[in-house]
């Protein structure tokens, strides 16, 4: 007995490190949204202190149309994910519009009725943004008679505009995301061939 309850004791300890650790936004709501507890990930993101937050409903501080996806993990005990879901924080309009990747999941006890839920966010505004700057200038790319090709740092192909796809003859779908030497190996050697 003594034994388990060591264990256990320590399991809660290294819950309780990472949920305070964490750099992921986490809060923990009962099955009406109400804020159970967040970690201080959460509490700096919305600028506010750890302690405001429960006693309240989460959609009493964040309104949103997120009420109903809510609503449908608790009605059928299935976890929801979202990608670059846009918010306006209603106590801070100045932040603009921004943009979250989220999970929320339900933790069941033994009879499978919801203990509570898990809800956690990652703050994808700067990538949002900086994809739709990058679309803008792709459209304008787009229309470039010159072969533009863009790679990471791997050698991966992130972009290919029209001018690439006449010369080379492989769509933007069939390119972006191939090594550009395993792509152009073929073409680069004939070319060395032709020069010979």
């Amino acid at each position: 007995k003594k034994k388990a309850q060591e264990i256990l004791a320590e399991q809660s300890r290294l819950l309780e490190a990472f949920f305070k650790h964490s750099l992921t936004p986490i809060v923990f709501l009962d099955k009406s949204f109400n804020f159970i507890k967040v970690n201080d990930a959460y509490a700096r993101v919305c600028q506010r202190e750890a302690s405001a937050f429960p006693g309240h409903n989460h959609f009493e501080f964040y309104p949103s149309d997120a009420q109903e996806i809510f609503r449908r993990v608790v009605e059928t005990k299935k976890g929801y994910q979202t990608f670059a879901k846009p918010f306006t924080f209603p106590d801070h309009p100045e932040w603009g519009i921004t943009y979250w990747d989220w999970t929320l999941g339900p933790i069941l006890d033994d009879t499978g009725e919801i203990y509570f839920l898990v809800y956690s966010l990652n703050d994808v505004t700067v990538r949002k943004l900086a994809v739709e700057e990058v679309q803008k200038h792709a459209q304008l790319l787009d229309l470039a008679n010159d072969t533009i090709m863009v790679c990471n740092l791997d050698g991966n192909i992130i972009y290919w505009n029209k001018g690439a796809e006449n010369l080379y003859g492989w769509s933007k779908n069939e390119a972006i995301g191939q090594n550009i030497q395993d792509l152009l190996q073929p073409e680069f050697g004939k070319q060395l061939e032709d020069a010979k």
